[in-house]
């Protein structure tokens, strides 16, 4: 693909398909072959009396876009018309959704307050190092939980990397103007807003 993008050929190759051992359609095929490109056409797009042949292709870097391929019989030529149907758009990749903690109501000094209280003592009552370990982790996660609760949550797009914060508060102040010239119709708030 050029610049990551789908590459569709379509026209007359010259050479016969039908035909893929033959010196021309050989090279073909090593053309095809080189630039990942797909032959996508499978039926005879010339056919005479004495003779039928596929020199019409259709090539597609990514033939999984191609929904069919047709070929149309033509009364103005001896070449039979050939089309591709392509997926009207991308598909688009599955949601994808992160687990994190949700830091909205955190307060930092309940939390310490808490785990100040926690009866940490109880680990003591283990022998076994991984009952202990198991215990604390116990004790922690139920505060932490408490205090900054999981949460399964589909993440924004990527923001635009073109917009920096200095655009945004210069986009913020514009747009403070065209509130104003709009609520006042003032003639400044106006010149501000169309100016800026």
């Amino acid at each position: 693909s050029l610049l990551g993008k789908p590459i569709y050929i379509l026209g007359d190759a010259n050479c016969n398909m039908l035909k893929p051992d033959s010196p021309n359609s050989s090279v073909f095929i090593n053309f095809c072959s080189c630039f990942n490109l797909t032959q996508m056409t499978k039926s005879p797009t010339r056919v005479t009396r004495n003779s039928e042949s596929l020199i019409d292709v259709i090539l597609a870097t990514n033939p999984n876009q191609v929904l069919e391929t047709k070929v149309v019989h033509c009364s103005i030529s001896d070449h039979d018309l050939v089309y591709a149907v392509l997926r009207p758009k991308k598909e688009r990749p599955k949601p994808v959704y992160i687990t994190t903690r949700s830091f909205k109501s955190y307060n930092a000094s309940e939390f310490c307050a808490d785990i100040l209280q926690a009866p940490w003592s109880i680990t003591d009552v283990f022998d076994d190092v991984e009952d202990k370990l198991h215990a604390f982790n116990s004790l922690f996660n139920d505060i932490l939980d408490k205090h900054a609760p999981v949460k399964t949550i589909k993440p924004k797009g990527k923001p635009n990397c073109c917009v920096t914060e200095e655009i945004r508060e210069l986009m913020k102040t514009r747009d403070e103007w065209k509130k104003t010239a709009r609520k006042t119709n003032d003639p400044f708030a106006w010149y501000q807003y169309l100016y800026f």
